[in-house]
């Protein structure tokens, strides 16, 4: 069963329906209805919220109580919209919780809380960068686990995981074997408060330009992460993150043999995953097609419509 906000009735980007209701609480509706269908047991949910993302629309309850709030506190940093748009999600993640509850069967359900990507950079201080860039502020991002009787409440743990892992993590609770290679670890160790083993190298490749971003690729391996940056002949950064998580101290010149040692284990990874890289400049670049992500004048309510058309926006394309 796949459900599209076009299914419930929204139009693209869209957080109202005609009728004035939420896309995040008929997006629950609908995932609650399935999870609660004695028929669907066995269930694997996956639930991909759309509220807390520019452009920011609330409902007006939830708005004005924010807007009272940032007027007491007079923090011009704070985002009334925003925080709204968070109380929505926390809200029907709430549902979600109470009717699996409901049914008793938290002792057989894993409940996972995540995100896609890093949020946007006003919010991720004192992390540096935003979504888009491979600065923690657009990587890292928040992970809780639920299961009652098998995690124990309170358990936290620093080992880096990504989402990868979550597949992995299945696959071995469902009970079942793997057809090939798994890219991810599973983290079932971690459930109970152990570690995952050896230090193993995590990844990311973002050759395309997002939000901020100018195409690059990232390695971690243990505190140090290195990020190789492909425009202008290219650079790499490299940063203790368990000594600088802000990642404000550049460490490339001082500690030239691990940013080498990190530079090739990165390399050899692109090489193995024919990753693209960027080595030319694009002929098709035009500087006017680019347009910000967002509720434009003329879109007729659509947020982001024709932008970014043809991959205009990309100076670099890969050779």
């Amino acid at each position: 069963m796949v459900v599209f906000p076009q299914d419930l009735g929204f139009g693209k980007d869209a957080y109202f329906d005609d009728e004035g209701r939420q896309l995040s609480d008929r997006l629950t509706d609908a995932v609650i209805a399935f999870a609660t269908e004695p028929s669907n047991r066995p269930f694997f949910a996956y639930y991909a919220d759309h509220a807390v993302h520019a452009p920011f629309e609330s409902e007006a309850d939830l708005l004005a109580k924010y807007e009272q709030k940032a007027a007491r506190l007079r923090d011009g940093r704070n985002d009334p919209a925003y925080a709204a748009t968070i109380e929505a999600v926390d809200r029907n993640i709430g549902r979600i919780m109470q009717a699996v509850t409901s049914q008793g069967i938290t002792e057989n359900t894993l409940v996972i809380f995540t995100s896609d990507n890093g949020g946007t950079a006003s919010y991720t201080p004192p992390l540096a960068g935003g979504k888009g860039q491979l600065y923690e502020g657009g990587i890292r991002v928040p992970l809780a686990m639920w299961w009652p009787g098998t995690i124990r409440p309170g358990l936290t743990s620093a080992e880096p995981v990504a989402s990868i892992d979550f597949y992995s993590t299945l696959v071995e609770l469902a009970g079942l074997v793997p057809q090939s290679q798994l890219d991810g670890a599973s983290l079932v160790p971690l459930l109970s408060g152990k570690r995952l083993g050896e230090s193993r190298p995590l990844f990311w490749h973002f050759p395309c330009y997002i939000g901020k971003s100018t195409p690059s690729s990232a390695v971690r391996e243990g505190d140090y992460k290195l990020i190789e940056f492909f425009e202008d002949g290219g650079h790499v950064e490299l940063y203790n993150l368990r000594k600088d998580p802000g990642e404000s101290n550049h460490l490339a010149s001082t500690e030239p043999a691990k940013a080498s040692a990190l530079a090739s284990t990165l390399r050899t990874w692109q090489s193995t995953t024919q990753a693209a890289i960027p080595t030319q400049p694009n002929p098709a670049y035009d500087p006017a097609a680019e347009r910000p992500r967002g509720r434009q004048q003329g879109d007729g309510g659509q947020s982001g419509k024709g932008g970014r058309k043809g991959g205009q926006r990309k100076q670099r394309q890969a050779g």
